[in-house]
């Protein structure tokens, strides 16, 4: 995992606000063991990355009030991991709970509102964050549509940006404005927002 340059930003401006034994404060919500190195790569810390995601918060409205799965892990990135969709006690009282019925089951996910929920997810140990394609507001009508461009291993970087591109086109030349995502890895997301009017709704 690299640094964001965000992430070098937030080094430069804004150094942990308190002692590690006393954790790291952002938003009302204190984040312990800020000093834990959870990259090798970089020595990204715990306090570090909750800082990067206070930052640029406001540019990722679309984590909030949708329905998430986590990659959890507690002890870095190198140690164990875990996926945890259902919330629970450990998770603070900002993470909440959605429950919906879908073909005859009972499902249970979790939800953000805002900043604080989302460094609450951080204080657990989160790496990574995926939203849902729905809000939890109307799960049943998608507001985006994500194209995931995985190539095989042997496929070159540049023919993956050439495809990106060239999907690009084509969904402007159908009146669809999309924007990228990188995946941490090879592949790329082509991300396509949708309006209400696209859905059927009205």
């Amino acid at each position: 995992m690299e640094i964001p340059q965000a992430v070098r930003s937030v080094r430069k401006t804004s150094p942990l606000k308190t002692p590690p034994s006393k954790g790291l404060v952002l938003e009302r919500i204190t984040i312990t063991h800020p000093e834990r190195v959870i990259s090798e790569t970089g020595q990204v810390t715990k306090g570090e990355l909750a800082e990067y995601h206070t930052a640029v918060a406001p540019y990722m409205p679309r984590l909030l009030r949708h329905p998430l799965s986590l990659l959890r892990c507690p002890s870095g990135i190198g140690n164990q991991c875990f996926y945890q969709r259902n919330p629970d006690k450990g998770l603070g009282a900002d993470v909440r709970p959605f429950k919906f019925r879908h073909k005859g089951k009972n499902y249970e996910y979790l939800y953000i509102e805002d900043v604080k929920g989302l460094l609450e997810i951080i204080q657990v140990g989160s790496i990574e964050i995926h939203p849902w394609g729905a809000s939890v507001d109307d799960i049943d009508h998608p507001d985006r549509m994500i194209l995931d461009l995985d190539p095989a291993p042997d496929a070159p970087s540049e023919a993956v940006k050439l495809a990106a591109q060239d999907l690009r086109k084509r969904l402007k030349r159908n009146g669809l404005e999309s924007m990228l995502k990188c995946t941490g890895g090879k592949g790329l997301h082509v991300t396509v927002p949708l309006a209400e009017r696209m859905t059927g709704r009205a």
